[in-house]
């Protein structure tokens, strides 16, 4: 979904570049990655749904 995106995949390149050069550890970039992906759902995502 997200990740799919435009935005998403710009994301995680730029993520992925960031890491390779040493300016990001993986830990820190995973962290973005999924701090992003919460934003987006938290704000854009009107359905809900519940389990028992």
């Amino acid at each position: 979904m997200y990740r799919w995106s435009a935005v998403g995949r710009a994301l995680m390149e730029t993520l992925d570049k960031m890491v390779l050069s040493g300016v990001l550890s993986p830990k820190l970039a995973l962290s973005v990655l999924l701090q992003s992906v919460h934003e987006r759902l938290e704000h854009q995502v009107k359905s809900k749904a519940f389990f028992k």
